[in-house]
């Protein structure tokens, strides 16, 4: 093997180890940021689940025209 070839084989490798380490860390965001919405999203159906089963006025029948 030619030190020519040494070189790109060696540059392939560090450039498939950077592609790797990139979606790595992409991924790795991408499910923290989804566990932070899932923790959210059970406080907001915390907060506002039992509320929002119910209209604000049974009597309102919606925007007349």
């Amino acid at each position: 093997m030619s030190a020519v070839e040494r070189m790109y084989l060696q540059f392939l490798f560090f450039a498939y180890s950077a592609v790797w380490v990139v979606m790595f860390g992409f991924l790795y965001r991408m499910l923290r940021r989804t566990r932070q919405l899932e923790e959210e999203l059970a406080m907001l159906k915390e907060a506002y689940g039992p509320e929002s089963k119910t209209p604000l006025d049974p009597g309102f029948d919606g925007p007349s025209m």
